[in-house]
């Protein structure tokens, strides 16, 4: 999956209207993550793209991380 399809499939997620809880905001940065990881190889060019697509802080990215693999 590449870079332009996360973005695509972050454009649909953000024209569907806002999250209705904080839960589904959590979930969907974690997918997010997930995307990002998969597309990108290094660290420094997956913060680039999560805070390209999220206009989010590299520390929201490490905390989403984080839980992902407290998860897994």
């Amino acid at each position: 999956m590449g870079l332009a399809t996360i973005r695509g499939q972050m454009r649909q997620l953000q024209h569907s209207g806002p999250p209705l809880t904080r839960a589904q905001q959590v979930e969907m940065d974690r997918q997010t993550v997930e995307k990002i990881r998969a597309a990108c190889g290094t660290r420094p060019e997956q913060v680039a793209a999560w805070i390209e697509e999220t206009g989010r802080s590299e520390r929201a990215f490490d905390r989403r991380s984080r839980e992902l693999r407290l998860s897994s």
